[in-house]
C-alpha cells in the first residue's frame, strides 16, 4: 500500500521509501561518549528538587497522607515496587 502525501497545491505527493543501512563499526558506542549537564540545568533540577520537596511537606501538613484511599495507593506502590513490577 502506497500513502501520498498532499503538498500545499492540492496534488498528491510520492513519498520515496528510505534504504536501510546495516550498522557499521562506527555506530556503535565508545568508552569516550560523554554528556555534559550544564551548571544551568543543574540549578534547574535542584530547584524542582526542591518544590516537589515542599510540595510533600505542605501535603504532609494538610494530612494529605492520612487519607485511606492515599494511604491504599501508596501501599500498592511499595507492593509493587518489593515485587519488582513496572508501575
Amino acid at each position: 500500500m502506497t500513502i501520498n502525501k498532499i503538498n500545499k497545491s492540492g496534488y498528491p505527493v510520492e513519498i520515496p521509501k528510505l534504504k536501510k543501512t546495516k550498522p557499521t563499526e562506527n555506530t556503535k558506542p565508545s568508552d569516550t561518549d560523554k554528556v555534559n549537564i550544564s551548571e544551568a540545568a543543574r540549578a534547574l533540577a535542584k530547584d524542582q528538587k526542591v518544590k516537589q520537596l515542599e510540595e510533600i511537606e505542605k501535603k504532609l501538613k494538610e494530612g494529605f497522607y492520612d487519607q485511606y484511599e492515599v494511604l491504599e495507593k501508596i501501599a500498592e506502590k511499595v507492593l509493587k515496587d518489593l515485587k519488582n513490577e513496572p508501575s
